[in-house]
């Protein structure tokens, strides 16, 4: 079955981008009213925005569980046991109103672990061929395990521009200098077995589905660009009524759109020098749980309720230009001839 270039952006691609929407954005806006309403009451709502991590993926799912494009491709048990996984995180998120703080927390990490064992049994068990067709496949772990590294050191240069900026040098270097800190730090490597499913959740749906589709429309760097500006937008409900303290809310979600900016250059640096979506996964991992390992605070909780400040701002902007978002000059990021295909090319081959 052939299809023209033009083709590619037809009624039935702008039906799916919308309903892509609609499952990732607007079902975590509107889990936004529960997580407000808990909050208000004082309760623990760590579970919302682990839940909110599934919808991307979940929405991309949907899509081609709809459109059946070869349908004896589709990894169906594996995407079967993802939506599973979704909606028991949407009803954690629920049962927050009515079951004690331990109780909740046990179950968001107890379902997560379990969920992402039997992910990774059924996707092995689906075949090589369904992973590959579905962008699955994991591929070129040298270069995954060393953008790692690199990806562990430009978060320490950050750390310590940071530190020296903000006068708070004493307490970074205490941190930096604890070896359970760095066993801790390095073990993570490991631990993506038992917790990928909500980083899976955003990466599948950000650099799988999306981005490709927005470079291919607008460019290789303002598609990056675009989707950055969108990620940040996504975490909306989060800015107000987790990260910040209530009051701070705006000044949370503009911090949030200038490093997922940056994260978004380098995360399609990655993608598109390994041309695997595992590679994003893994970094998005490490993100979220170093910050918190190197802030001091291996439980996270330093993630809430934080006061955010406009000074800062242009310090953050800073960091991210240093660091991350050097890597806009790569030929990966810049050249078109690197941009990973769009979903529906990817199948075309297949027809």
């Amino acid at each position: 079955m052939e299809k023209t270039e033009k083709n590619l952006y037809t009624d039935d691609l702008k039906k799916d981008l919308k309903l892509y929407f609609i499952i990732a954005f607007l079902v975590p806006y509107i889990m936004g009213i529960p997580l407000y309403m808990a909050k208000k009451k004082g309760l623990d709502v760590t579970a919302f925005p682990t839940a909110q991590m599934f919808m991307p993926a979940a929405a991309v799912i949907v899509i081609i569980l709809r459109r059946k494009i070869r349908e004896d491709l589709i990894p169906k048990k594996f995407f079967y046991v993802y939506l599973l996984s979704t909606a028991t995180m949407l009803i954690t998120c629920m049962l927050t109103f009515i079951l004690d703080k331990n109780t909740i927390v046990n179950i968001t990490n107890i379902s997560m672990m379990v969920f992402s064992i039997i992910g990774i049994i059924v996707l092995i068990l689906e075949g090589k061929e369904k992973r590959r067709a579905y962008g699955l496949d994991l591929k070129n772990t040298g270069k995954i395990l060393l953008l790692s590294l690199l990806f562990l050191f430009l978060m320490i240069v950050r750390l310590l521009l940071g530190a020296v900026s903000e006068g708070g040098m004493n307490e970074l270097l205490k941190v930096l200098t604890n070896p359970i800190i760095w066993v801790t730090a390095l073990l993570m490597f490991i631990n993506i077995f038992f917790v990928y499913m909500p980083f899976l959740g955003e990466e599948y749906g950000w650099r799988y589905y999306l981005q490709p589709i927005l470079q291919k429309k607008y460019g290789m760097l303002k598609g990056v660009f675009v989707l950055g500006i969108l990620w940040g937008i996504w975490h909306l409900p989060l800015n107000l009524f987790y990260y910040s303290d209530g009051k701070t809310g705006l000044i949370s979600l503009i911090v949030q759109i200038i490093v997922c900016i940056g994260l978004g250059i380098f995360f399609a640096y990655a993608y598109a020098k390994t041309q695997s979506i595992w590679s994003v996964v893994l970094l998005h991992m490490l993100n979220n749980n170093w910050v918190a390992v190197f802030s001091g605070d291996l439980t996270g909780k330093s993630m809430e309720n934080q006061v955010f400040d406009w000074k800062s701002i242009p310090l953050i902007l800073g960091l991210v230009l240093i660091t991350y978002a050097l890597f806009a000059f790569s030929k990966y990021v810049r050249d078109k001839k690197y941009r990973v295909p769009i979903m529906y090319e990817r199948l075309e081959e297949k027809m």
